[in-house]
């Protein structure tokens, strides 16, 4: 990824901060910067928020100031007609307070922004299916009756006695312990 900037980057805030200060990631942004000026009609940028709800207040600020670091380093204002911004976002209306929120975040004008409401979908409810360790509740219980008051003895005797009783309930035969 270093060598070859990616096509797809799925990150994290965190994560971009760090990588746009470390000189190890320098071409990954400096090839993206590339790909974009060959050519300035057709290569698009795509930057993905989930979740942008979550960054308000101050958290926000500092995220939408990375985000304008990120697209400083590969050469893109907020307005430019090579970025496309999808965000998530359960609670964006259409109206005066998210155009504002989204015009002060992404640092682009209003008049650029699409929302496109969602509609909540009721599913069916599961049928209850059967919990498949249900039949092992008692050995799982006995296992870690066995590990809480074992703060005294061998712990290699102890794991070996959780195990020879768990292969004791799936019938499994008695397997030495592994070596530590």
């Amino acid at each position: 990824m270093q060598d070859k900037a990616p096509d797809i980057l799925i990150t994290n805030y965190s994560m971009l901060n760090i990588m746009l200060i470390r000189s190890v990631e320098n071409d990954i942004f400096e090839q993206t910067k590339q790909w974009l000026e060959q050519d300035r009609q057709h290569h698009i940028f795509h930057l993905v928020i989930d979740e942008l709800h979550t960054y308000r207040g101050t958290p926000g600020t500092e995220v939408g100031y990375l985000l304008r670091a990120l697209l400083n380093r590969i050469g893109l204002e907020p307005d430019s007609p090579q970025l496309r911004i999808i965000a998530t976002n359960a609670s964006i209306e259409n109206d005066e307070e998210s155009l504002d929120y989204l015009e002060q975040f992404f640092g682009r004008d209003r008049n650029t922004f699409s929302i496109l409401p969602g509609e909540q979908q009721n599913f069916p409810t599961p049928e209850h299916q059967p919990n498949p360790l249900e039949p092992y509740k008692e050995t799982f219980a006995q296992i870690d009756n066995i590990l809480n008051q074992s703060q005294n003895n061998d712990e290699d005797a102890v794991i070996e006695e959780a195990a020879t009783t768990l292969a004791n309930t799936l019938h499994l035969p008695n397997v030495d312990a592994p070596p530590r």
